[in-house]
């Protein structure tokens, strides 16, 4: 069951898939399109999530590019927003796979993980370390 969100707060996150066991899930389409899929309890795959925007290079008076939800003030407030959007989806034992959308920024949209010119914006270390936990599923 393929499924898309970029809500950017945690908390609003996890209720959104806080229902699995009553065959519920709130993602976008569903919030934008009721009934148009039902969940039967078939393995879950969030196929997009994050999209958090970063977009070092622009500056205050330019805002020509966009991510999902508010953008972070900091670095670190981007990788803790990561962090905390990977380990829900990795501790949630529902779900069998996710993709974070986007790994590049292409045109307006700065919210990948690198540059639109292939560089990364962070240590990639960073997120293999959070990507390469064990994930709920594993057990």
């Amino acid at each position: 069951f393929d499924i898309h969100d970029y809500q950017q707060e945690i908390e609003k996150f996890s209720l959104l898939m806080e229902e699995f066991d009553k065959g519920i899930i709130k993602d976008q389409i569903h919030r934008e399109f009721p009934g148009r899929q039902v969940y039967k309890g078939e393995p879950v795959f969030v196929s997009e999530y994050g999209g958090i925007k970063w977009d070092a290079e622009e500056s205050n008076d330019r805002k020509v590019s966009w991510g999902y939800g508010n953008a972070p003030k900091t670095e670190e407030e981007f990788i803790q927003r990561y962090k905390e959007l990977t380990e829900y989806l990795l501790n949630n034992k529902d779900i069998c796979a996710f993709c974070y959308t986007q790994l590049y920024d292409v045109e307006q949209e700065r919210n990948g993980l690198m540059t639109y010119d292939r560089k990364f914006k962070f240590d990639p270390e960073i997120f293999c370390k959070i990507n390469n936990q064990k994930a709920a599923i594993e057990e």
